[in-house]
């Protein structure tokens, strides 16, 4: 019996004896960590880059255990990079921006932030410039704010416009015998049509014209002050 209480005991001794030596150990990699991130020296004459093929995440992503890999770089958020923009208009170290226009990762809300963004922090009588060897569509948006835009030679414009595509598959389920039970109220409930119709409806097809009429005016008009000195570099 006192064998088993001794066994029992040194268990216990070496359990606790590991908890406080794990501790002490994350103790000592956090201090690390944290002593070893320096403050960037950006000098007197600094250029912001904003890459638009970076995704920025419209709520900020924590990575796990960044602290410890060195090499590691989170990607800030949208509302940051807005806020970094807007921090930088001020700093007089900050001279410019460079827009890395090649692809835009961001969707068309977040390509107007940042368009907006880039327009305020020009405001403030600091430069900015665009390149890319081929710009794409929602490139070209952000980057239109820029005072040049610098592309290859052999490069260009991607302009393709907005469209929209519907697949319908009424005349395949009639061939299948197959009746959907479909449920909707107004004629301009489309979310269902490609299951009852065979082809577009009047009322479709008026309100996706009045959509993407909305977002090409959104889009490009923008993009119609100064086409020549924007283009011109081309």
């Amino acid at each position: 019996m006192r064998g088993f209480f001794k066994i029992v005991f040194a268990t216990l001794l070496a359990l606790i004896l590991f908890t406080v030596i794990g501790i002490f150990v994350l103790i000592g990699l956090f201090a690390n960590a944290a002593a070893s991130v320096e403050k960037p020296s950006i000098g007197e004459k600094a250029v912001l880059v904003l890459d638009l093929s970076k995704p920025y995440p419209e709520q900020y992503q924590e990575t796990p255990f960044s602290l410890f890999n060195k090499g590691s770089q989170e990607m800030p958020s949208l509302y940051e990079v807005s806020l970094l923009l807007q921090a930088a208009k001020k700093d007089s170290a900050v001279k410019g921006l460079l827009i890395l226009a090649g692809a835009n990762a961001q969707g068309f809300a977040a390509s107007e932030e940042l368009r907006q963004a880039v327009a305020d922090f020009k405001s403030g009588g600091k430069f900015v410039m665009a390149h890319a060897e081929v710009i794409g569509q929602k490139a070209y948006y952000v980057a239109a704010e820029a005072d040049k835009i610098i592309c290859h030679p052999q490069g260009g414009l991607e302009w393709t416009g907005f469209s929209a595509n519907l697949f319908f598959l009424k005349s395949m389920l009639d061939k299948l015998e197959i009746e959907p039970q479909i449920f909707y109220a107004g004629k301009f409930k489309s979310a269902t049509e490609p299951l009852r119709e065979k082809k577009m409806t009047d009322a479709n097809r008026e309100q996706t014209r009045v959509w993407l009429g909305e977002l090409y005016d959104n889009f490009f008009v923008p993009n119609r002050q100064g086409p020549q000195k924007r283009l011109g570099l081309f």
